[in-house]
Parts: C-alpha cells; sequence; structure tokens
C-alpha cells in the first residue's frame, strides 16, 4: 500500500508540476503572459483602466506629461502600478514603486472615446466597430517597437497586443484641464488597442525599464523598489533573517521537508492535520499546502515555534542528467510569474501586499528518503513561490486560512488551518 500511494502522489505531483511547467513556457520571465489574468483581469481590462487612470490627472501633473518622474504616484492605488508613456517625445523618470505592485504599461497604444458632443456619432454596434477600426489602423502603423527590462530584451514584443473587451463602457472623467484641452465631464464609452506589458512585482532595488517606438515615443524609467513598511505585524519582512535562516534558505527546507516524507502520512495530502508534525525540528514550524484543491486541517503548535508556509509555491527539480540548474530556475520562475490570486488572513484580519513576498530559494539537493525516487545529492532542487514566516504565535487557538492560485489554469490552493498553540 504504502509503495502505491508513494507511486500515485509522485504521479499526481509531477503531472501537476510538468504540466504547469509547459503551459508556462514563457519567452519573456516576469512578463505576464498576454492571455493571463493577472490580479483578475485580463489584459484588455486592464488596458481599459489605464486610460481611465491616465486621462483622469489634470495636465500640468499628468504622469504622460511628466519628464521627471515626479508625479508618477498620482492616482495609484491596488495590486497594480501603472506606468505612462508619452504624447510622443522623450522622458527619462525617475520613480520609487512600493515593493509587491505589479507594473503595467503600455509600448504604444490609442484610445477612441466616443463625444457626440463633438461630432462623434451615437454609441451603437456599428460606432464600435468603426472606432475599434481606427484604434487596430493606428496599432497597425506602428513598427520596430522595443523594451528592455533591466537591460534584457522583450523577445515578441508584437505579441503582447490588446483591446478593451467588447460589452464594457469605460466611460472617461476628464478633470478640469485636462490633457485633451476638452471641457470638464464624462465622456465615453471608450475602446483601446494597444501593446501592453504587466510585469510581475520586481524585487526590492534598483530597476530600469527603457521602451520605444521609433520616431514617436522613447521612454526611460530608473525604478527603486522599495519595501516602505511593514504592513502586516506579525509577518517577519521578506528580507527578515531571523531565526538563525532567512526566506530563501526556509524555502528550499520547506521543499525538502515536504519530499522527505512518505506519502501516505504526507501532510500535504493529509486532509485532517493529523500528519502536520510529522518532521517537524527546529525553530521554525512548517505548515503544508496541497497540490490543489481545498484542505481544513486542526493541529497542535509547540509554543514559541515561527511559522512558515507557502500561499502558492512551485519547486522545481530535475536529476543530474535533466534540465540544468537554470532552466529548471526558469521554469519555477515562469509559473510563479503567473500567480493571479493571494488570500492570506491570520485570526480573520487579512494580510496586505502579499505580492511582496515572493521569494526562490538557493539550490539544493533531496535528502535519502525523498519521495521522487530520486538518489540522493544527485538532483536539482529549486522553489520559487509567495511565503509568509510568522513570528511565534500566543497560546490559544489560531486560525490561518491562505489561497493562492493561477486563473489560466484553474489552479487554487485553498488551505485553513485551525491551530492550538503550547497546549
Amino acid at each position: 500500500m504504502r509503495q502505491i500511494l508513494k507511486t500515485a502522489l509522485i504521479v499526481g505531483v509531477l503531472a501537476a508540476v510538468w504540466t504547469l511547467s509547459a503551459q508556462a513556457a514563457n519567452p519573456n520571465p516576469g512578463v505576464l503572459p498576454i492571455n493571463s489574468t493577472p490580479c483578475g483581469k485580463a489584459y484588455g481590462e486592464w488596458s481599459g483602466l489605464w486610460w481611465q487612470w491616465a486621462l483622469s490627472i489634470p495636465a500640468d501633473k499628468n504622469p504622460m506629461l511628466d519628464q521627471t518622474g515626479e508625479y508618477a504616484a498620482i492616482g495609484q492605488s491596488g495590486p497594480v502600478w501603472f506606468l505612462a508613456g508619452t504624447q510622443g517625445g522623450t522622458a527619462e523618470r525617475t520613480v520609487t514603486v512600493p515593493a509587491g505592485n505589479a507594473l503595467f504599461f503600455p509600448i504604444v497604444n490609442f484610445v477612441w472615446v466616443n463625444a457626440p458632443e463633438f461630432g462623434d456619432p451615437p454609441w451603437s454596434p456599428e460606432q464600435e466597430a468603426n472606432a475599434r477600426a481606427v484604434a487596430a489602423a493606428f496599432i497597425d502603423g506602428a513598427t520596430g517597437l522595443a523594451c528592455e527590462i533591466d537591460g534584457r530584451p522583450v523577445a515578441n514584443i508584437e505579441d503582447y497586443r490588446c483591446q478593451t473587451p467588447p460589452g464594457k463602457d469605460y466611460m472617461v472623467a476628464f478633470p478640469e484641464a485636462n490633457v485633451w484641452g476638452i471641457p470638464e465631464g464624462t465622456y465615453g464609452p471608450s475602446v483601446d488597442d494597444g501593446i501592453y506589458l504587466m510585469l510581475a512585482p520586481l524585487s526590492v532595488g534598483k530597476h530600469t525599464i527603457h521602451f520605444a517606438v521609433p520616431g514617436f515615443l522613447e521612454v526611460t524609467y530608473h525604478l527603486t523598489v522599495k519595501s516602505l513598511r511593514n504592513p502586516n505585524p506579525g509577518v517577519l519582512p521578506v528580507n527578515a533573517h531571523a531565526f538563525g535562516t532567512s526566506y530563501s534558505e526556509l524555502a528550499l527546507q520547506w521543499w525538502q521537508w515536504l519530499l522527505d516524507i512518505p506519502a501516505e502520512i504526507n501532510p500535504a495530502v493529509d486532509e485532517t492535520g493529523e500528519h502536520a508534525a510529522e518532521g517537524q525540528s527546529g525553530k521554525v514550524w512548517f505548515l503544508a499546502g496541497n497540490f490543489g484543491g481545498e484542505s481544513v486541517r486542526t493541529c497542535q503548535v509547540p509554543a514559541g515555534k515561527a511559522i512558515f508556509f507557502p500561499i502558492i509555491s512551485y519547486g522545481g527539480w530535475s536529476p543530474t542528467d535533466g534540465a540544468t540548474e537554470e532552466e529548471v530556475r526558469a521554469s519555477a520562475n515562469s509559473a510563479m510569474d503567473l500567480v493571479s490570486e493571494l488570500e492570506c488572513t491570520i485570526d480573520g484580519v487579512a494580510l496586505q501586499d502579499l505580492y511582496s513576498y515572493r521569494v526562490e530559494s538557493p539550490v539544493g539537493s533531496f535528502g535519502p528518503n525523498n519521495m521522487t525516487d530520486v538518489p540522493d545529492g544527485s538532483d536539482i532542487l529549486v522553489a520559487d513561490g509567495y511565503w509568509l514566516l510568522l513570528a511565534p504565535l500566543s497560546k490559544g487557538d489560531h486560525v490561518i486560512h491562505f489561497r493562492g492560485g493561477v486563473d489560466a489554469w484553474g489552479f487554487v490552493v485553498d488551505v485553513t488551518y485551525n491551530l492550538t498553540v503550547g497546549r
């Protein structure tokens, strides 16, 4: 029975891992695929929201006209941070971006805001088709597009073309003294066509984004991605070095811990929490996710233990005669680039800025009893994911719920732990 369960789990895990890996084949790691739904919205929906943001800001502080980046933060909210192009010409901007925000920006775009007040025909299916044709013709004429992110060119940039979806109005509220010089008011519906990029949250530190349309615009962003505060008291910052270790080291140790436990008692397939204590040692207590679906577990945790777990993660591995570390890491990175849903509550309190808790591990290897049947030390193991390290919880009862998903694959991890600490 043990071998049957072990084999079944391995087959299930490997099928999931390599299916995700095949779907995650991304020519531009860090750039979310055009068919993804970042933070629950498609590229085309984000393009409509981008125009609503860009045109809602008065001309004297509008990010599209800003040469330095001074006004880049105006109107920003939510998990996606908009970057502006220009209305033609060059700009070099220096901007600080909060850690954990995805970045969305156009290389080139065109919007039609329907305004019968200025002579446009009333909105109708025919008028929408005409507006979309005009926008498409403009984008069709844009050639030679280029973008580099930290010096790395974006490949196949034309593949990131999108349009606002039909059936949504995308009304635009123009302020007084707006960039189009029209009277203040709300106009529309609007439709957009363009080539946009959605970047997964960048790591804390310095980054450079450069994009250009020859003969039309050229923009350079010097970004500082900064964790401005700890939004979640009780959760250690992602750059913390606590309990003698770091997030990245713990991510590797977590996967080594999980894969060293036999399938029939493995915490990731345990639906009740009965096996949560398997393999635990040291100052940090690991909580397992699952391999997709919903789990509710009840277990005890010793007092004084920090708690470490992934909201969603990807463990990639290969024997030495298979893929290289670079290839395995790229597969893990591409999979986690597609994460579109992150949630976590602790005792009913929702944690914030979860996209800032992304960490990848150093390279490691399996222990001698790993359930992949790979010989000890003859393999490559790396991990990428969104992880949380909690300071020791107070004695008593606690509830931790976390959920992570990739909408493009219909893949969701949803886990609830009912914990008793120190009793």
